[in-house]
């Protein structure tokens, strides 16, 4: 036998040797994988909802925003303002999405985060 021929014998040995392990783990996808996915899976399904009860938040943000300037500026739109601004802002910094977000957008947010828990502390 030619050193090539044993060379080829012993690689091929190998290969064997390695189908025989990938089968007695299950095939080519293992269970342990499967999981792996399907978690990656549910979180990034609870990463979107997250995202889209943000999305939503700054939608009616931007319409109690829109209806306080063009109505009278009554404290009804204030307050609903108010409130959607401070949750807004605390879903911003519980996910820590500030990073998404311009500054200015931030800051108005905080502003009416401020005036939010200053009307909490007068209430207690």
């Amino acid at each position: 036998m030619t050193k090539l021929n044993k060379i080829f014998c012993i690689l091929l040995l190998f290969a064997c040797v390695g189908l025989y392990a990938d089968g007695e783990e299950g095939g080519f996808v293992q269970e342990d994988e499967i999981h792996s996915i399907e978690n990656m899976i549910i979180a990034t399904e609870k990463q979107l909802e997250m995202q889209k009860e943000i999305k939503a938040l700054m939608e009616e943000f931007k319409n109690c925003r829109f209806l306080f300037m063009q109505e009278d500026h009554s404290k009804k739109h204030a307050a609903r303002m108010i409130d959607v601004a401070n949750t807004l802002l605390g879903k911003i910094q519980e996910h820590h999405l500030e990073y998404a977000f311009s500054s200015a957008y931030l800051k108005e947010l905080a502003v009416f985060a401020s005036i939010a828990s200053k009307k909490t502390l007068k209430n207690s």
